[in-house]
């Protein structure tokens, strides 16, 4: 968070505008040390599939789950080509 942003948190923090805004903006992990996949986000991935970054990343970061070395040299995603796509080439001409 940027400073400019906990200081407006802090002027504005008893209106309900403001709680809602950051309870959107915030995720809540609940980290289980025994267990780092038991542990918890409020985030909506994590309440779907039950796994977000949030979970994973905090693991790592107290050391209870190694990011394997091919997952960071991994490219994520390529980047479309500029402009309109090209109009589609009819397969089967049959006359």
């Amino acid at each position: 968070m940027k400073e400019n942003d906990v200081t407006k948190f802090y002027q504005n923090r008893l209106k309900f505008e403001t709680f809602e805004f950051w309870k959107k903006r915030l995720n809540v992990v609940e980290l289980d040390k025994g267990n780092w996949q038991n542990s918890t986000c409020t985030c909506a991935k994590f309440q779907k599939e039950y796994v977000c970054k949030h979970v994973v990343g905090i693991a790592a970061v107290n050391e209870l789950y190694r990011i394997p070395d091919t997952a960071k040299t991994e490219l994520i995603g390529r980047k479309g080509k500029k402009g309109r796509p090209r109009k589609t080439k009819k397969a089967l001409i049959v006359a």
